[in-house]
């Protein structure tokens, strides 16, 4: 992929998280990471956590990566019926690879990262 690619298309991961990430801890902001933690203390598993993950945009060698960690802790709740040409992008539990500029795929994004916020929020996890 073409570093002019992979610019465009990690800003445009970067400015759909942007909007979630008012008042939670911004623990990277470079020009190829950008990474959101939640600010409150929650229990995952057996695990307690200071501020738990919630998303992120990274440039990688062939892709930009779109992290999203509500699908890893609450799988269920985001199906491919419902995100399908987002789904097509996932690749293991929590990212996704976005490699070209589609709007039906960043249309996706917005409406999975509204949804993943709404279902912290709903947990107390902010």
């Amino acid at each position: 992929m073409e570093d002019s690619m992979k610019g465009k298309l990690f800003e445009k991961v970067k400015a759909k998280i942007e909007p979630h990430a008012k008042n939670q801890d911004i623990r990277t902001d470079t020009d190829k990471a950008y990474h959101v933690y939640g600010t409150t203390t929650v229990v995952i598993g057996k695990k307690t956590t200071e501020g738990h993950y919630f998303a992120s945009s990274m440039k990688n060698k062939n892709f930009v990566g779109f992290y999203f960690f509500p699908i890893y802790t609450h799988k269920e709740e985001f199906t491919a019926e419902e995100f399908p040409n987002l789904m097509k992008t996932l690749k293991g539990k929590s990212c996704f690879h976005i490699k070209k500029d589609d709007p039906e795929v960043f249309d996706e994004m917005e409406k999975l990262l509204q949804k993943g916020v709404t279902l912290y929020e709903g947990l107390g996890w902010r």
